[in-house]
């Protein structure tokens, strides 16, 4: 199937009512729809109220229509929308989707469903309302497994499911107010720099928790955290629980304006705290998308569906919240693993929300059988990444989203002379630099890794060797430290990037890669470096270089890293910074292996360099009398 820049989608008619999005009506459901569709998309949108403006900034690509008025013979689309029976009222489900859905059906127009969320319908008149305008639906992508399972076991075909993800992971930002957030809340009384949990608890099921919550707020307050009530939706939400909470805790607390906070605003005022709270499924992506820690109140099926997916525990509301949970959950023991956790479980659903669209691109006859795509990112969104690879024609794989470290190193790669060599990786991870020097005309790539020295255990070299039909060999069992026993030859290249600041032997580790290089062979290099520092020296442990990152040990001067490879046997060719991280940096270093030092400073030659130095001088001998 071609990527979807390709694509054009059929021009159809939204069957509900809200900002563009499908029923539901919130802003990032409709933004993260309209950012997944093609550009040229346009499409028909119905509203209920013919007077009503559309308060969308996307008039340009959608035509209003009034609700139960006549209409092209074109398909229906149910986008964003969550079709969940006895949760959200019988008349959301029976009265307000379900004769939109019929007068498609009695029309002959087909009708897709795209990025929905579904719960069983459990009552007789709920199920017969899902057979009678639910069942035909043509195609569905759906936002969790759990939904999935409810539609299979409602009788929809295999072939008509696929399994997708929210639209709002698909929303891009158009800016970040950070300024204006901070302003926002020191004019609430609140240090932003300070521990913060902020709550979202604006929903009917949550007042008769305002007595558990008042006590573990306080908990927390006494451990030094403020704390916040914010609302994500200004539609009529229950106000009822912010409101008990904060009467019955001891400690004070702030409540936000309520307010139509568009969604980079929201985002902006969730990205200071310490964790959100909350039971609302957008108040959690956001709290995602902004890097927060975040803890979900298990109220239904949705918050839990969501939990499967971010791979986190809720804290459950059967029978009553505890306030211990809800304090454990706010102290985690490793915040930072919770919220990188957290960024890898959003990469990967931003990835799975590529599937939305796969089904009805089949149906506007240019996708061929999309099910191939929809299972490749199924199995791709099944792991975790640390690379971006595109598997597919527009198919990237979840990694970090860090191009401004890896562009600057993607043309300092394509400069190297791969073509026939034999290339060696170490420290591989997804292998995204050996696809590369394949790419780039290498006759021989082997990917190697340490997964003993993992926090995350991936296998994904395999998997993108089958999607890109590649060569590359791989092997997970081999430290740089014991390159030369466990490979046993020697290469014309090796690539050596983000590994060197991890290794508390750094000198151990040069010398061990220049014993795989055959002679004037390259080495690249990547690593942590002191941009300003004009002495060679080292800088060690991780609070002096990136105190987030417990698993870095040391970063070097530009200086020391050259006399570092000129000692172990290279002559560099090329050592630079390439990116400023304050008073780290990043840099690049291309050296070529040579066997003779001009003047060669080893008096005693090093022990694991002896056997590719040549001409070196002899060692002197000693006086006295040794022994043994």
């Amino acid at each position: 199937m071609s990527g979807m820049d390709s694509w054009s989608p059929p021009r159809s008619i939204q069957v509900g009512a809200g900002l563009g999005a499908g029923d539901v009506g919130d802003e990032i459901l409709c933004r993260g729809f309209w950012d997944a569709l093609p550009p040229s998309a346009r499409l028909d949108v119905e509203w209920e109220d013919a007077g009503a403006a559309a308060p969308s900034p996307l008039d340009d690509r959608h035509v209003h229509r009034t609700s139960g008025a006549s209409r092209p013979a074109l398909p229906g689309l149910l986008a964003g929308t969550a079709a969940r029976a006895e949760t959200m009222g019988t008349d959301a489900f029976l009265r307000h989707l379900a004769p939109r859905l019929d007068a498609f059906h009695a029309a002959g127009q087909a009708v897709d469903a795209l990025g929905v969320g579904f719960a069983r319908p459990e009552s007789r008149e709920a199920l017969d309302a899902f057979r009678r305008s639910f069942l035909p639906i043509r195609s569905w992508s759906v936002v969790s497994a759990h939904a999935r399972d409810v539609l299979r076991d409602l009788g929809v075909p295999e072939d008509r499911i696929v399994l997708g993800a929210d639209w709002a992971w698909c929303q891009r930002p158009r800016s970040r107010p950070q300024a204006w957030a901070d302003v926002h809340w020191r004019g609430l009384g609140v240090d932003p720099g300070a521990p913060l949990v902020v709550l979202d608890v604006s929903l009917p099921s949550l007042a008769a928790e305002a007595p558990a919550l008042a006590r573990g707020l306080d908990r927390l307050g006494a451990q030094g955290f403020q704390v916040a009530f914010l609302d994500s939706d200004t539609r009529g939400g229950e106000r009822g629980a912010a409101e008990r909470t904060m009467a019955l805790m001891a400690r004070p607390a702030v409540r936000v304006p309520r307010a139509p906070y568009p969604p980079e605003q929201m985002e902006a005022l969730l990205a200071p705290a310490t964790a959100v709270v909350s039971a609302r499924r957008q108040t959690v992506l956001q709290a995602v998308r902004a890097g927060v820690h975040a803890i979900v109140l298990a109220d239904g099926a949705g918050p839990v569906d969501l939990c499967r997916d971010l791979e986190i525990e809720p804290v459950p509301l059967a029978g009553g919240l505890d306030p211990e949970r809800l304090v454990a959950a706010a102290n985690p023991a490793d915040r930072r693993r919770c919220v990188m956790l957290l960024g890898h479980a959003r990469r990967r659903l931003e990835a799975r929300s590529q599937n939305n669209l796969v089904l009805w691109a089949e149906a506007s006859g240019q996708g061929g059988d999309p099910r191939p795509r929809a299972a490749l990112v199924e199995r791709m969104c099944a792991s975790t990444w640390y690379h971006r690879i595109e598997i597919a024609p527009g198919l990237v794989t979840p990694g970090q989203p860090w191009d401004a470290l890896w562009e600057p190193m993607r043309l300092r790669h394509a400069q190297a002379d791969f073509r026939g060599k034999s290339v060696l990786e170490v420290g591989c991870w997804d292998g995204y630099w050996s696809f590369e020097a394949e790419r780039l005309g290498a006759a021989e790539v082997l990917a190697t890794d340490d997964l003993s020295q993992r926090k995350v255990v991936t296998r994904n070299v395999p998997f993108v060797r089958d999607c890109l039909g590649s060569r590359v060999r791989y092997r997970d069992d081999v430290s740089v430290y014991e390159l030369p026993e466990r490979l046993g030859r020697a290469f014309d290249v090796v690539i050596f990037y983000g590994v060197l600041y991890h290794l508390r032997y750094p000198e151990l580790a040069l010398a061990q890669l220049r014993r795989v290089l055959e002679p004037g062979g390259v080495l690249l290099l990547e690593t942590a470096v002191l941009p300003d520092e004009e002495e060679p020296v080292m800088r060690w442990g991780y609070r002096a270089i990136y105190e987030e990152d417990p698993s870095s040990w040391n970063a070097m001067s530009l200086r020391c890293l050259r006399e570092l490879l000129t000692t172990s046997y290279f002559e560099v060719e090329l050592c630079e910074t390439f990116l400023r991280q304050g008073r780290v940096g990043r840099g690049y270093a291309r050296a070529r292996a040579v066997t003779r030092l001009v003047p060669d400073p080893h008096i005693v030659p090093d022990h694991f360099l002896k056997d590719v130095a040549a001409n070196v001088p002899p060692v002197p001998a000693l006086g006295g009398r040794g022994e043994g």
